[in-house]
């Protein structure tokens, strides 16, 4: 049983890894496609260019608050980092549980 509940977290911790670096390649990404450097867009958020390196390798997971920064800097939504993990994520977690009645 142990293994099991070890198993799974170990599983959600490597899922988590995977998302945090696919948003923080479509973070350089993005950035790289508007000519806007590590240090002007840490500028802008209020961190060192070293943080938005972390934040690009998905090194440091991205709060929500930090995303949007980003995502204004940016001229952007949120969602366009997420792309298709949001929605993956949701139909993954609807699917475990029985909704609420």
């Amino acid at each position: 049983m142990q293994d099991s509940r070890y198993n799974s977290a170990v599983k959600e911790e490597v899922r988590i890894i995977k998302i945090n670096k696919e948003i923080g390649l479509r973070i350089k990404h993005l950035r790289e496609e508007r000519k806007i450097s590590q240090s002007a867009l840490g500028e802008i958020i209020g961190v060192s260019y070293q943080q938005v390196q972390k934040y690009e390798k998905g090194i440091t997971p991205i709060t929500v608050e930090r995303l949007q920064q980003i995502a204004e800097a940016l001229g952007l939504a949120p969602a366009d980092f997420l792309g298709n993990k949001f929605e993956e994520a949701v139909r993954e977690r609807s699917d475990r549980y029985e909704p609420v009645k």
